[in-house]
């Protein structure tokens, strides 16, 4: 891959001068090196993808032979400063996926060559060090002699280290692979399921298409499978279009809020708001609600409007835990309960108490402090923070015996973590509802958050990935 490093070594040796001068020296034909290198542990699978493509046919490309010429002329320039010298080399020739020889900027054909020593002498090589690749494809390293007198080679070593970059994709506008042009290191490195707008991608049976969150993505038509959740908001589009039909400008990673125009879409017909992006990439318009109390108490609620796709995921799951918290702390505390019940906002308005919640008839008392409200944080933590506390409690849990066992632990814990330490607004929940798990034939079963893909065997062991990069967050 380009950025990877390379660096060659080896030894020579000859007893025997070249009394013959230049004039003896027999060139290395272009195609006897294109036969070595398609000849390589490496080079048949590399001309398989090329649809077995042969060293007769690279020779008779010009950019493919014109850097090889190059490479060789400058070694017959360099043999004709010291003529005696046996004309014998240790080479690299960089070729990028198309087997064309790489140039840089300047159209200088990057390749070069370690000349063999003095006269009975051992040389050691090492001045063919820190090579860097310029693009995706091929490096080819070999040692040649062109002239009449033995010369030997011995302790050939390459040392690759990798670089940065483990996979480069590009892509047709609505995410159909431009397999020619894309490249994935060889280093056995797990596979990347997040491709194109950072949505999983799914080969299974030969689909190809992209599991969003909310709905499945097809690159070969541009379009989700299914209806966008804000169908009812945007009536002069399909319901089924992706990224508005400008995948240029706009993504789509979920699937809910099609992109920074459907936020501003809701913002110009709902009253307003602040347009943001979240970590994962979702749009959303910031909301605030001021109420006034009877007694004067003033309420400040901020609030994030997402897709409805979204909304349905977590705030109105969100309004259903709040709402069984609320209910549980009444019948538990009584009189001396934070919350009342009331039937209507009329009767709750009489009361004199400041109304919050999302979808819960719920007033909380005059005085309360409303940072607190179904949460009972004693300690705000950052989701970081949070995290790191779920993964070191789950980690010493009593091991599950089953995928029923384990996914009640994961729920179990994180809520309680963040009913404790999560501040307003920025809650994280667990398993919601049975459309986000999978039970497989073999007993496993597979389970989805907003930010993390859970893995449960049958045994109740499990690993939990994070969604956006397929790290493995922790394995129990």
């Amino acid at each position: 891959m380009a950025g990877d490093k390379i660096d060659i070594f080896g030894k020579s040796y000859y007893f025997q001068n070249n009394t013959g001068g230049t004039g003896s020296n027999s060139a290395v034909p272009i195609l006897d090196i294109l036969t070595g290198l398609l000849g390589g542990p490496l080079g048949g699978t590399a001309a398989a993808t090329h649809g077995g493509i042969t060293a007769s046919q690279l020779n008779g490309i010009g950019d493919v032979t014109s850097g090889i010429s190059t490479l060789l002329t400058n070694q017959t320039t360099d043999a004709a400063g010291a003529p005696t010298v046996p004309k014998a080399y240790i080479n690299y020739i960089f070729f990028d996926e198309q087997f064309n020889v790489v140039k840089d900027a300047g159209g200088n054909t990057i390749a070069g060559f370690s000349k063999v020593g003095s006269n009975s002498v051992v040389k050691t090589h090492t001045d063919l060090t820190n090579k860097t690749a310029p693009k995706n494809g091929y490096v080819y390293i070999y040692v040649s002699n062109e002239s009449p007198v033995n010369v030997f080679f011995d302790n050939l070593q390459v040392i690759h280290t990798r670089g940065p970059i483990l996979e480069e994709t590009h892509y047709y506008p609505f995410g159909l692979t431009m397999a020619g042009i894309s490249s994935k290191a060889l280093n056995n490195t797990p596979t990347n399921r997040y491709k194109y707008n950072g949505i999983e991608h799914n080969n299974d049976f030969d689909l190809n298409m992209y599991d969003a969150f909310y709905r499945n993505l097809d690159p070969q038509i541009g379009r989700f499978w299914q209806i966008d959740p804000e169908a009812e908001m945007l009536e002069d589009y399909s319901p089924y279009i992706s990224m508005h039909n400008n995948p240029i400008s706009n993504t789509d990673p979920l699937g809910d809020f099609a992109t920074q125009f459907g936020a501003w879409w809701h913002r110009l017909w709902n009253g307003g708001g602040k347009i943001e992006q979240n970590e994962y990439g979702e749009w959303s318009v910031q909301k605030s609600k001021t109420e006034i109390s009877e007694d004067g108490g003033v309420t400040i609620t901020s609030y994030n409007e997402y897709g409805k796709g979204r909304n349905k995921y977590t705030a109105a799951a969100e309004a259903i835990i709040r709402d069984e918290e609320i209910k549980r702390d009444i019948w538990k505390k009584g009189e001396n309960s934070m919350y009342e019940i009331y039937d209507s906002p009329e009767e709750k308005g009489k009361a004199g108490l400041s109304y919050i919640g999302l979808a819960v008839p719920v007033a909380l008392k005059v005085g309360t402090n409303t940072a607190n409200v179904g949460n009972n944080v004693s300690k705000v933590l950052t989701r970081g923070e949070r995290l790191s506390m779920l993964k070191e409690k789950l980690l010493n849990a009593s091991m599950p015996k089953n995928p029923k066992e384990a996914l009640k632990l994961i729920n179990k814990t994180l809520d309680k973590i963040e009913k404790t330490h999560a501040g307003p607004n920025d809650r994280m929940y667990g398993i919601l509802d049975n459309k986000y798990v999978t039970l497989n034939t073999d007993g496993s079963m597979t389970a989805l958050t907003r930010g993390h893909r859970i893995e449960i065997q049958s045994n109740g062991s499990f690993s939990i990935f994070e969604r956006s990069t397929g790290n493995l967050f922790l394995a129990k």
